[in-house]
């Protein structure tokens, strides 16, 4: 009987470490699943709010505006609160065009940076395509937009005197490619009055 009762005693204590030892594994497990669940979800969300600062002003405070693309140079002045093309002020601008175009360069945001650019020849922004210049109370800020990268369907951009390079969707770069005709007022007035002097002469004609 004594033998039967140690016999017992070593089966139960055997089973106590085995199931110690479950019980650790458990934890162990539950604890790197916490561990790789917990790093995923903050990988995945600075994955997706990522974004990169490259202009941040306000829109009201811009008084001047330099714009240049393949339709030629432009620029703009605002006395009071209207907006006037300083090479021919005599030209009706439509302010609210212009201003869609300040609101798009004074808050330029990107998802990509290349940090430390030494060759901006690399990107196209030694001789930029396009180059939007505006000014505040704190100076000048030119926005420079250089060549197309096919494989990430952007165009690579930076803040002039910088040595940072971002990218650009297609959409906010096209806010740049305007021309002074795009941004002319249009005279309704005038081709009311042109319409009515063309049915007045077509009513004269079917009357001969």
């Amino acid at each position: 009987m004594v033998k039967a009762k140690k016999g017992i005693g070593y089966i139960m204590k055997k089973q106590k470490i085995q199931l110690t030892v479950i019980l650790i594994l458990l934890i162990a497990t539950a604890a790197a699943y916490a561990g790789v669940k917990y790093y995923n979800n903050n990988h995945t969300e600075e994955e997706e709010t990522a974004s990169y600062t490259i202009t941040q002003d306000d829109a009201s405070s811009v008084k001047e505006l330099s714009l240049t693309n393949d339709n030629g140079e432009l620029s703009f002045t605002k006395e009071g609160d209207v907006w006037y093309e300083n090479s021919d002020k005599t030209v009706s601008i439509d302010a609210g065009a212009l201003e869609n175009i300040i609101e798009e360069a004074v808050s330029v945001t990107s998802e990509d940076v290349i940090e430390n650019v030494e060759d901006m020849s690399q990107y196209g922004l030694d001789n930029p395509e396009i180059t939007v210049t505006y000014t505040t109370e704190n100076g000048n800020i030119t926005l420079e937009i250089g060549d197309y990268n096919s494989a990430v369907s952007k165009y690579y951009v930076c803040v002039k005197g910088e040595n940072m390079v971002y990218t650009m969707d297609s959409t906010a770069r096209d806010s740049f490619t305007k021309s002074l005709d795009d941004l002319k007022t249009v005279e309704t007035e005038t081709l009311d009055s042109e319409s009515t002097e063309a049915d007045g002469e077509s009513f004269e004609t079917d009357g001969e």
